[in-house]
């Protein structure tokens, strides 16, 4: 079962999606989810915008390469001999930026040990088990539970670039364009 989650910036999920068996894409979980029904609507990622050189740039969700780019996820360089110094460097931001979603999953599965290895229920229970550990966790975060959690970080919450899979996901043209001027950006003002 793949769990599509998004993180503020204190590691609380905003968003917790699970259910897509495994054989779907992440980035087909993603297409078919009412988060991107919500963004693509309007209901959701409006405000604060910001000014960058001219352009206002709305929030982004940050993103490995198992998503495609939009105007509103931004995605890694592809990884290939011809990629420059500029885009290396924005790889590194974005990387930095993907650090809270990678903590909150790592935090989830410190909390809930029964996500570290199959459920042993109901596979039709299982997204229901793994959403209410998302609803638990962020309790405790509002609560202010200071009980030690060791996180459980895997080797794929790390990964930046997805090698497993079959091709790069598709791009936007208004997400190409849009990681570019943020590329400039941060090739003047740094991160």
């Amino acid at each position: 079962v793949l769990v599509l989650g998004v993180a503020d910036s204190h590691c609380k999920f905003i968003h917790a999606s699970a259910g897509c068996p495994g054989a779907v894409s992440c980035a087909e979980m993603l297409r078919n989810s009412a988060l991107q029904r919500d963004i693509q609507n309007g209901v959701i990622l409006n405000t604060p915008s910001r000014v960058i050189n001219g352009n206002v740039v709305k929030p982004l969700i940050v993103s490995n390469s198992s998503f495609d780019l939009s105007s509103w996820l931004m995605t890694p360089y592809a990884p290939t001999p011809n990629v420059t110094p500029s885009q290396s460097s924005f790889n590194a931001a974005l990387s930095s930026a993907r650090e809270k979603i990678v903590q909150a999953f790592g935090l989830l599965r410190g909390r809930w040990r029964c996500l570290l290895e199959t459920l042993k229920e109901d596979t039709l229970r299982v997204p229901t088990t793994v959403i209410a550990c998302c609803v638990l966790h962020n309790m405790c975060i509002d609560l202010g539970d200071d009980a030690p959690v060791e996180p459980v970080v895997t080797q794929d919450d790390l990964e930046l670039f997805d090698e497993d899979g079959d091709d790069w996901p598709a791009m936007e043209d208004q997400g190409k364009e849009l990681r570019e001027k943020i590329r400039n950006y941060l090739d003047t003002y740094g991160y």
